[in-house]
């Protein structure tokens, strides 16, 4: 049982590359960050960047960049990925990422991928995997 008394919020994150990839399609995508929710927490927005490459900066995407203002849509306490792939396909951009969530007390969690950012282990993890999903691209 958790000691967490206070409901999450969070931002639901789904990126295709391209529209016709079944593989990862946006419903996986959506069912995966919905499982893997923690009871109890509610997703409070959507981010659909469908048709956008992994590598095009977060802040540059045009449904994640809104997110990441001064002013985002709503208050969230958090970004839940099917996989780290699908924040970025950039370790520098995934880092920076990282970094701007950590300054503002903002968690980033996989759906599928087992790490802890708040863990120096879970976090080199984390980088690692960012660095296959580059890799991947550049192969691509």
């Amino acid at each position: 049982m958790s000691d967490r008394t206070q409901t999450r919020k969070w931002v639901g994150v789904i990126r295709l590359s391209r529209l016709k990839d079944d593989t990862h399609s946006p419903e996986r995508q959506r069912q995966e960050i919905l499982r893997a929710l923690p009871q109890g927490d509610q997703i409070v927005g959507w981010i659909s960047d469908l048709d956008v490459s992994g590598s095009l900066d977060p802040w540059k995407r045009p449904e994640f960049a809104p997110w990441l203002s001064d002013n985002p849509p709503a208050r969230f306490d958090g970004f839940l990925a099917y996989r780290i792939d699908r924040l970025s396909r950039r370790v520098i951009h995934f880092s920076r990422l990282i970094e701007w969530c950590n300054q503002r007390g903002i968690t980033v969690k996989s759906a599928t991928e087992p790490f802890d950012l708040d863990d120096p282990i879970g976090r080199a993890m984390a980088i690692i995997i960012a660095a296959f999903a580059e890799a991947e691209l550049e192969a691509i």
